[in-house]
C-alpha cells in the first residue's frame, strides 16, 4: 500500500496493544475493515466484499446479520 494509504493491519500490528476482550471475532472485524478500505479504493467490488463475508459474518452474529438485499444465498 502506498504511503498515504497504509495497509490497516500493519496500523494496528504497530500500535503494540491487545484490544480490549470482546464477545466478537476481532480478527474478522480486521479482515472485514482491511476490505472494506480496498472496495473504498476501488480494489474491491461490493459484491465481492459480500461473497468473501457473507458466511463468517451470518455465523458470527446470527439472525442480526441481514445480508445486503439480493445477496441472500437462502
Amino acid at each position: 500500500m502506498s504511503q498515504n494509504n497504509p495497509d490497516p493491519l500493519e496500523t494496528l500490528a504497530s500500535l503494540g496493544t491487545a484490544p480490549e476482550p470482546s464477545q466478537y471475532d476481532q480478527e474478522l472485524g480486521r479482515e472485514v475493515g482491511a476490505a472494506a478500505r480496498r472496495v473504498a479504493d476501488g480494489d474491491l467490488t461490493e459484491e465481492e466484499f459480500h461473497e468473501l463475508f457473507a458466511d463468517r459474518l451470518a455465523a458470527e452474529f446470527g439472525d442480526a446479520y441481514v445480508p445486503p438485499e439480493g445477496k441472500d444465498d437462502g
